[in-house]
Parts: structure tokens; C-alpha cells; sequence
């Protein structure tokens, strides 16, 4: 009789363990360690890990398989191997997350029939197309992941990710059955929303990626017992029950979710004698705001707005008017009153753009496929809306400054119908005279950043940063990072252009080598390998040459970036792992000793002085703070606890 089988999934800091053994309720026994064991675990401290975590298994396991990331590769896999043989087991069986989530949710798959998977777990997601066999799945071209899928922004790096992940598989997204996402504790309606709309193909979204996965590993290799039933996490038709959409993102959108995210942004007095230390809080789903004076500690009463989702808050530069924004329009509130000035229905709305002067909002409007995107400006006193501006055939991640022009990153795509791969452009809109061009990029760019004088735009594209000229309208010479850019900012005063990297621990970038650019531009100098983990590294902007390289110790699986309005500071945040967040003192270019926050910190927003840094912290799904963080002695002080429910804050337009 053959002995139990373990399932051993490695997620966004944490462990599961699940023995599938003979219980009275036929359901895996679950056990969790919290720890991190992401993509950048080196075998030899996965062998360590994978040893400890088997002698933890009682009754010893007949089989075991092992649910890992993406980026894990042979490596890993002969680490753990060599872990498993020592301790007398036969080796491991191997699944990626989205391939064992498919054996859970994607088994009405006909056969030969392809679909998609998108897992969201902390702060990456993963991608993977697989198509049905007779025994389970198989993987059609290279799955991949995407850093930071919870904003806009990260919505639309995944579903470029997706294009290009279809495209590396052979197929056009009309030969997809269907396209699955599943999250972990993050919200999929607004990904499976813009996947569907932008894809045109059935998408559905839900939760309890864990059970999911385990419950896809004992379904793909089951307990080799003779009539036993299959065991499952949840009974049929419950938790776990699929819902694939048939029709609009409306109708996704309108699926079950929790309360959706509330917004915080801070907002410069009216009128501004000395920074005010005024943080609004926007609970979009219980449709009210507040101001959160950080000083006293007290809390205006709640005002009503209307409910709905809130894809992003923001305020305009004399903050007297906040912006709420979705995929219905935009919002106008004034803050003073904390009431409604006007809703501008815009169907199709990705992100916008506060002016300079506060006194125009540019919204980009891409209704779906087949349609052409625009930027529609908006009067923010009146809230009339002009004359749309046609950028380009969709939407994409959108930037502004002073000049007068706007930009938008368009993901590489796959064009229907003829087959050919098309790459990623650059919108430049020139909101006076009305018009806008387009610059090809490499297909691997994903995040635009623009400098505050306007002059000069940060293109990311994996491990490149390509400088834009915005002035004689030329792409300059990329500068090649020493890993993967998962993050950038420019500093306030211009100077410095600060890149979060990835690094794996065997990188090794040569000296010399040819950029990925669509022309044929000159060889590039590297900046060398780095060490394994997470590095942050600055560019002089006027020169285009890296100026450091900075180790970043201590901050988990951070993966996003923040820049003090005073430009002393730049600090680095987002871990799942580790309650910290990190800083770089931007004078010296070192990086100083991390700062606890108690939590998860998810967002960062400033004092418009830069002397006070506000870091939103999740402590639970449902539980979330504001920490406030002296940025001369780089101590966290007081937290203010938030009301009841998941978080998200933007910073001021």
C-alpha cells in the first residue's frame, strides 16, 4: 500500500506543506512556515531548506512535489534532488505555480485546447500558456513573471507579458479557450477585466491561489492507491468554484470580490504657508473620504462619495482638488467641502495626468480591441471634457511633465491575424497642438520614467535603460544594469535616475555587448555583475553613465521606489518577507540601515517638504496602518491604524 503523498508549495513568503493522507475528512493536512523562498534562493540554501522541511514530514512521504516559482530552474531542481536522496526519497516531481494551478481550475479544458494562467502571488505574478492533453498539461513557450501587478501600471505590464508569453508560444490570443487568473490575497477582477478587454477572450478571476495549486499537484500526480478518491481542498462547486466570463470586463468586475482597496494621498494646505501634515484616506467601497491630520492624531468626520472601485487618488499640486479614477471615468472632489464637484464619464479610462498647473486632467481612454486609444483632456474647475487626442492602437503606461507633451508606453503586442510580432511603441502627445508620433521600442520595455524638467524620458526594457531625448526626439545610447530593472524613479532635482535591480546569483553581465535597440546603436558599457539579491543603482542623468552601485541589505523582495520631494532621500519598499523599508542617502550615493515599520509596507507617500515620510503598512488582509518616518533621523514614529479593510495609497498628481 503506498504511503502518503506531500505537496510542498514554495509561495510569496511562505511555505506550504500538504499531506494527502488517510483522514477522516479525505482533506490534505496543511502546515505553513513563513519564511523567504522566492526566485533569487540559492540552491545550496534550498538543499539546506528542502532537507529540513522533509524531516518535518510525519508519516514519511511516498511521494513528494514540489510547487516553485518560475524563475527557479535545473539548479534548484538537482539541489533538492540530492536533498530528497539523502534523505531516502525518490526524487521530487516538479511543477511551476501556474501549471499546478491549471489542473485545478483549467480541467474543463477540452483537448488541444490552449488557455492562459496568470497567478498572483505578493508582489509578482506569473504567466504561463499551456494546452490540454490527455493526462493533464502541457507547457507551450517560456512562462515568465511581472514585478509590482497590483497598480494600473502593473495591470498593464501583465497583460504585455501575456502578449508576448502567447506570441513566444506560436499562437494570436483568438486561439486562446480562455485565459485564468488566480490570486493569492490580491484582488483579479481588475487584471481579468483588462486581460478580457484587452485580449477579447474569456476571463475569469478569483482567490485562494494555495488551495488551488496543492490541490492541482495531488490532482496531476495522485497517491497510486487503487480506488481511492481523488481528494480536493474544497468540496466541488464551492470556494474554488470557477465562473468563466462571457462577456465585458463590466461584468467581470461586478464578479465577488472582498472590499476593495481604499486609497491615501497626502494634500498640501490650502493655502500652503507650511507643509501641513494632511494625509486624505478614501474608502471607495464604503464611498467615503477623510483627512488624517498626522500632527494631533485626529480624524475629520467621514463625507460621502460616490462607491464604486477607485483605480487611483490623486490630488491636484495645490491640493484642492483630489481625482478618483476607474475604468468608468473620472471623479473631481473638492477637499476643502470633501464633496463632489463633478463626474466625468469617460467608459474606458486607464490612467490620467494632473498639469503642472493643476488646472487640467488628461485621462487616457482606450474603449478595447479594435478601437484606437486617446487622451481626453478635462477642465478640472468645470469638468467638461475636450477634444480627444488619438494616440495609438491601446493603452499603455502614461507620463507628464512640463512641456507640454505627454507619453505613453504601448506594450509589445501580437497583431492579429497576420502572425507578426509587434513591438513596443512610444506615444509622444502634443497636448497643445493636439497631434502625437510614435517611437519603436525594444519589445521587452515595460515602465517609462520622465525627468522633472521634461527633457529627458527613462525607458526600462529588462535590463536596459534606454535615455529619450524628449528635445531632439532621439533614443540614446542604453546604459545595461547589472540585472533585471524591476523598478526606477527620477530624483526631484533632475540630477540622478535611480534603477531597482534584480540580480541572480551567478550574474555575470560581460564588459562589452550589443543593446537591444530597434536601430542600430553603438556597444554599450556594462556596469559589471552584482552581488545575488536586490541592488539599486544610479545614473547621472545629464551623462547617461552610472555613478553607483548600491548593495541593498536587509530589504526582502523589495520592488518598488520613492524619491523624497526634497531629492535627499530615495527609499525602497514593497518586501512580503521583511517588515522594513530600505533608503539611499542621495548625496553620497549609500545606502543606510533599513527602518522597521511593524508590516508589510505597501505604499509611500511624502510631507511636501520632505521632511516626513507616511509608509501604508498591510498588516492583514483586512488590517492596515500609516507610519510615520522622520526622514533627518531615519526613525519610524507613530502609526495611525486605518478603518477595517485592504489598502492602496497614491501619491499626489
Amino acid at each position: 500500500m503506498a504511503g502518503p503523498s506531500l505537496v510542498i508549495r514554495f509561495g510569496a513568503g511562505r511555505i506550504t506543506l500538504a499531506l494527502d493522507d488517510d483522514t477522516v475528512s479525505g482533506l490534505p493536512a496543511c502546515s505553513h512556515r513563513d519564511i523567504a523562498a522566492g526566485g533569487d534562493i540559492t540552491p545550496a540554501e534550498l538543499s539546506a531548506l528542502f532537507s529540513d522541511l522533509l524531516r518535518e514530514a510525519v508519516p514519511m512521504p511516498n511521494r513528494v512535489t514540489v510547487i516553485h516559482p518560475v524563475a527557479w530552474d535545473d539548479r534548484h531542481h538537482t539541489a533538492m534532488n540530492r536533498a530528497a536522496a539523502a534523505a531516502g526519497l525518490i526524487g521530487p516531481s516538479f511543477l511551476i505555480g501556474p501549471l499546478a494551478v491549471a489542473h485545478s481550475v483549467a480541467t474543463g479544458l477540452r483537448r488541444r485546447r490552449a488557455a492562459a494562467v496568470v497567478t498572483l502571488s505578493g508582489p509578482v505574478a506569473e504567466v504561463a500558456v499551456l494546452v490540454r492533453t490527455r493526462n493533464g498539461f502541457r507547457i507551450l513557450g517560456q512562462p515568465s513573471e511581472v514585478l509590482v501587478p497590483h497598480t494600473p501600471e502593473g495591470r498593464r505590464r501583465v497583460v504585455g507579458e501575456l502578449l508576448t508569453t502567447v506570441s513566444g508560444a506560436g499562437l494570436t490570443a483568438e486561439r486562446l479557450a480562455g485565459v485564468f487568473v488566480v490570486g493569492d490575497t490580491e484582488p483579479g477582477a481588475p487584471l481579468a477585466a483588462e486581460i478580457q478587454r484587452t485580449l477579447g477572450v474569456p476571463t475569469s478571476a478569483r482567490r485562494e491561489l494555495e488551495n488551488a495549486a496543492v490541490d492541482g499537484a495531488l490532482t496531476a500526480y495522485p497517491r497510486k492507491r487503487r480506488g481511492v478518491r481523488r481528494r480536493t481542498l474544497v468540496a466541488a462547486g464551492a470556494v474554488i468554484a470557477l465562473v468563466l466570463a462571457a462577456v465585458g470586463g463590466a461584468g467581470i468586475r461586478g464578479s465577488a470580490e472582498p472590499a476593495g482597496p481604499r486609497f491615501v494621498t497626502t494634500a498640501p494646505p490650502v493655502p500652503a504657508i507650511a507643509p501641513a501634515p494632511l494625509v486624505h484616506v478614501l474608502d471607495a467601497d464604503a464611498g467615503t473620504l477623510t483627512t488624517l491630520d498626522t500632527a494631533t492624531g485626529t480624524s475629520s468626520p467621514a463625507s460621502p462619495v460616490p462607491a464604486g472601485e477607485a483605480d487611483w487618488f490623486k490630488l491636484t499640486p495645490d491640493g484642492r482638488t483630489a481625482v478618483i479614477g476607474n475604468v468608468d471615468g473620472l471623479t473631481l472632489v473638492d477637499t476643502a467641502t470633501r464633496k463632489v464637484r463633478s463626474h466625468v464619464p469617460l467608459p474606458g479610462t486607464t490612467g490620467s495626468v494632473i498639469a503642472g498647473d493643476g488646472r487640467t486632467v488628461y485621462a487616457l481612454v482606450w474603449p478595447g480591441p479594435g478601437e484606437q486609444a486617446t487622451i481626453v483632456p478635462v477642465d478640472v474647475s468645470s469638468g467638461s471634457a475636450g477634444t480627444p487626442i488619438v494616440v495609438g492602437r491601446q493603452a499603455g503606461q502614461l507620463a507628464g511633465g512640463r512641456g507640454g507633451n505627454l507619453f505613453v508606453l504601448e506594450p509589445a503586442q501580437r497583431t492579429a491575424g497576420d502572425g507578426v510580432a509587434g513591438g513596443a511603441r512610444l506615444d509622444i502627445v502634443d497636448v497643445a497642438a493636439g497631434s502625437s508620433k510614435s517611437v519603436p521600442l525594444h519589445a521587452s520595455a515595460r515602465e517609462i520614467a520622465l525627468a522633472p524638467d521634461g527633457r529627458v524620458l527613462f525607458v526600462a526594457a529588462d535590463r536596459w535603460l534606454g535615455p529619450y531625448d524628449t528635445v531632439s526626439g532621439q533614443l540614446r545610447a542604453p546604459i545595461e544594469m547589472p540585472g533585471k530593472i524591476v523598478s526606477l524613479v527620477v530624483a526631484p532635482g533632475g540630477r540622478s535616475v535611480y534603477v531597482l535591480c534584480r540580480v541572480k546569483p551567478d550574474a555575470s553581465a560581460p564588459t562589452v555587448t550589443s543593446a537591444p535597440t530597434v536601430t542600430s546603436g553603438p556597444t554599450v558599457v556594462s556596469s559589471g555583475a552584482g552581488s545575488a539579491g536586490t541592488v539599486a543603482v544610479a545614473v547621472d542623468v545629464a551623462s547617461g553613465r552610472i555613478r553607483a552601485t548600491i548593495p541593498l541589505i536587509g530589504v526582502g523582495n523589495a520592488w518598488r521606489l520613492s524619491a523624497a520631494p526634497d531629492g535627499k532621500r530615495v527609499y525602497v519598499y514593497g518586501s512580503t518577507d521583511v517588515p522594513v523599508i530600505g533608503w539611499i542617502d542621495a548625496t553620497t550615493d549609500r545606502a543606510g540601515p533599513p527602518i522597521k515599520v511593524g508590516a508589510q509596507p505597501w505604499e509611500i507617500l511624502h510631507r511636501a517638504d520632505g521632511s516626513a515620510a507616511y509608509v501604508l503598512t498591510q498588516v492583514s488582509e483586512r488590517k492596515s496602518a500609516l507610519v510615520t518616518v522622520n526622514a533627518a533621523t531615519g526613525r519610524a514614529g507613530r502609526a495611525f491604524p486605518l478603518p477595517p479593510g485592504p489598502v492602496v495609497i497614491a501619491t499626489p498628481g
